[in-house]
């Protein structure tokens, strides 16, 4: 399975175009949990209304094991 480790702005603009559900068809999607406070910034809908294949994992610096 492949696994994608997502940044704030390609989300964003996938919210933008109504394609979010792109994401599903990549595999299994990591979003940083920055990355989902960020989100959650610009998208208060958010917290109720992001795709299941997404998975929400604090990371550090350096920090690999969840690849």
């Amino acid at each position: 399975m492949r696994v994608v480790v997502c940044d704030t702005g390609p989300i964003l603009h996938l919210h933008e175009i109504g394609g979010l559900d792109l994401l599903e068809k990549t595999g299994e999607v990591i979003l940083p949990k920055a990355v989902n406070t960020e989100l959650l910034a610009h998208l208060p809908e958010w917290a109720k209304e992001h795709p299941a294949c997404l998975r929400i994992v604090a990371v550090s610096a350096g920090e690999r094991h969840w690849m």
